[in-house]
């Protein structure tokens, strides 16, 4: 009878230095605007190493999914999601989620793209009119690296839904917002008045008395308009 410690040997050899579970083939799914070249230095550089300084972890079993997950989304700042997966047929199937742009914002001193989920993840040029919808962040001053969540997701969400209900509501473009103190807003109009409210407050009442008062003003009133301001709640002032 065989002896353990062959089988036992055996069995190692098989998992770990055999051509068996070794890893031939590297598929990377989704990339758009991230270098896939550098995506697969990465790694083709894990794949080199070893574990224990002799087994090769260029195997199914050994392959560091979690670890790679985590330095592309740190080195990466663009990449949202990573999705590893390991194929029976000698490959590992890696499958990578963009962020993608929903606003430029500009603190202080530059300006970036930032998504929905409020990260920032690139560096971008400060822009001024209607193509790009632009978040100005001005009060916040502290160093920020890509990558950063400047916003919450929910604050991102009142932000955007603020935009699509002055937009719907007045028939006026809202090129950019403004961020100040304790959250409250201004909304930009394309005709420079601009609306300011707290975003958590609910504009939906607010939105019909606006919606009136806005359509019965007269044409040189706008002309000379400056803002409306909604922060107390039942009341409407403008100026």
């Amino acid at each position: 009878m065989m002896p353990s410690f062959l089988v036992f040997g055996g069995i190692i050899y098989v998992l770990f230095f055999s051509q068996y579970f070794q890893i031939k083939e590297v598929k990377i799914f989704g990339v758009k605007t991230i270098s896939e070249e550098a995506l697969r230095k990465k790694v083709n550089a894990e794949l080199s190493k070893k574990v224990y300084f002799f087994i090769p972890q260029n195997n199914l079993f050994l392959f560091p999914a979690k670890k790679v997950k985590t330095d592309f989304l740190k080195e990466f700042p663009k990449t949202k999601n990573v999705f590893i997966k390991r194929g029976l047929l000698n490959f590992l199937e890696i499958k990578v989620e963009e962020r993608e742009m929903a606003a430029i914002w500009c603190g202080l001193p530059n300006c970036f793209f930032i998504d929905k989920d409020g990260v920032i993840f690139e560096e971008a040029p400060s822009v001024d009119g209607s193509l790009i919808f632009k978040i100005d962040g001005k009060s916040r001053a502290e160093d920020i690296k890509l990558g950063d969540r400047i916003f919450e997701p929910d604050f991102m969400n009142k932000i955007f839904d603020s935009k699509k209900i002055f937009e719907d509501g007045l028939g006026v473009s809202f090129p950019s917002f403004t961020v100040l103190e304790d959250n409250v807003l201004e909304a930009n109009s394309s005709f420079g008045w601009k609306i300011i409210f707290d975003s958590p407050s609910d504009l939906g009442v607010q939105m019909e008395a606006l919606k009136k008062i806005f359509e019965e003003m007269k044409p040189e009133e706008k002309e000379v308009l400056e803002y409306f301001n909604l922060r107390i709640e039942g009341r409407i002032y403008y100026k």
